[in-house]
């Protein structure tokens, strides 16, 4: 539990998205770019209206200053394939997935693994996070 912690300490001070002073933008911002995406498993539709919906999804978009993150939760009581947005001459890398034992939870920086094609399977009441790299 301390590694993972510690891990998740470190990640916070090395993303800035994550500890932003204000809200981000829900639509363009004031360079007219959007800072969060919200999902559900299928990329921009998020179950807003479904009481008993388990499932989320965004992306907060580094811009020019970070990393772009791609945070999946799945509460439901069986794994689930999300999609994951394209990226441009980047791909994404999983840092976190809470479904995993001790220490395959939480990469150590440079050792993520690279998620192939659009799709990430996500476990049971989990949470996966990637970093574009």
């Amino acid at each position: 539990m301390f590694r993972f912690f510690k891990l998740m300490i470190a990640f916070r001070k090395d993303h800035p998205n994550v500890r932003r002073e204000r809200f981000l933008a829900d639509g363009p911002n004031e360079l007219g770019v959007r800072e969060i995406d919200w999902h559900g498993r299928q990329l921009f539709t998020p179950d807003w209206y479904d009481p008993n919906s388990r499932i989320l999804a965004f992306t907060i978009w580094g811009l020019s200053h970070d990393d772009d993150l791609h945070v999946m939760l799945n509460m439901e009581q069986m794994a689930l394939d999300f999609e994951i947005p394209s990226l441009q001459e980047k791909r994404w890398l999983k840092v976190i997935d809470t479904a995993l034992p001790s220490p395959l939870d939480m990469s150590e920086p440079g050792r993520e693994r690279v998620i192939p094609g659009g799709v990430c399977r996500v476990r049971e009441h989990s949470v996966v996070v990637l970093i574009s790299g």
